[in-house]
């Protein structure tokens, strides 16, 4: 019921730009508000949405404006959250190209909004257009000031402090755990999303996504494996479909799903690194910090 009373704000007020290098839709006040939002994080496995955890986020947003930033797709998230809660404004924001991330009407709406979410896509997208950009830099401005972030697969893949890339496609677990340097297995030791204030809460974690339902605990366990190998003790967050963490600002996360009987997390702790057997190949990558 409340997705169609947000439908029906859809035809009151909406606000479309649409240009070579982004794509705006904004539904609710056309005006812009300041209010105080409580910074935090929500990581969310993928999948159907889970409304528990866009609510959380919603509540931090202090009934401000929600922005969503996505490298492709529509904008059907703009009613479903208008309808979750109190807010001034829900806008879509999708980049097209890395030049949209050097747009100041782009860096404006992340400068105005009390939320941002991060949806799916491709993580190596995300990872080309906005690394090293003013965008990022506008983002991590953003968290600074205690705007909520959040994202579901992608969106929640790139807040880890390391990153499976994906840049030459997605790795299964039996390839992984079959050679750790196969040359899917793409990890980056750079944050996109730097949790650091006002405390590091992801800064050493890596998070995979859709966990139960793609069979991923293996390629975790080897993601985790060659980066304990580099010297990283990395932690490993995964997160099932249907299901997400909410982190507030001081660090204490809750498990949200969207049924009560639906999705697990798991956090992985290793307790030492393991010696892998296969030979590092020419082709496996693992981008530094520097």
């Amino acid at each position: 019921m409340f997705r169609l009373a947000a439908l029906a704000v859809l035809s009151v007020a909406v606000s479309a730009q649409d240009t070579p290098n982004y794509n705006y839709t904004r539904i609710g006040n056309k005006q812009d508000v300041k209010t105080s939002p409580k910074g935090g994080t929500i990581l969310m496995g993928g999948g159907t949405d889970t409304d528990p955890a866009f609510k959380k986020q919603v509540e931090w947003a202090d009934g401000g404006d929600f922005l969503v930033l996505r490298e492709s797709g529509d904008d059907a998230y703009n009613s479903y959250i208008q309808g979750l809660g109190k807010l001034n404004s829900v806008a879509t924001l999708i980049t097209k190209n890395r030049v949209a991330a050097t747009d100041s009407f782009v860096l404006e709406k992340i400068d105005q909004a009390e939320a941002i979410f991060f949806a799916g896509g491709d993580q190596s997208v995300y990872l080309q257009e906005w690394m090293d950009t003013p965008l990022q830099k506008h983002i991590q401005a953003a968290i600074a000031r205690g705007v909520p972030v959040g994202g579901t697969s992608a969106g929640g893949d790139v807040q880890g402090g390391f990153i499976y890339t994906a840049i030459n496609d997605s790795v299964l677990s039996k390839e992984a755990l079959a050679d750790p340097f196969n040359f899917r297995v793409t990890l980056q030791e750079r944050s996109l999303i730097n949790h650091t204030t006002p405390t590091p809460i992801l800064v050493n974690v890596l998070v995979d996504t859709h966990f139960i339902t793609r069979d991923r605990i293996g390629r975790l366990m080897t993601f985790l494996a060659r980066l304990w190998q580099d010297g990283h003790h990395a932690i490993g967050i995964g997160i099932d479909e249907q299901t997400a963490f909410a982190i507030d600002r001081n660090g204490s996360a809750t498990l949200l799903r969207q049924a009560e009987d639906g999705g697990r997390a798991f956090i992985l702790t290793p307790s030492q690194g393991r010696k892998l057997a296969s030979r590092r190949s020419p082709s496996s990558s693992l981008t530094s910090r520097s």
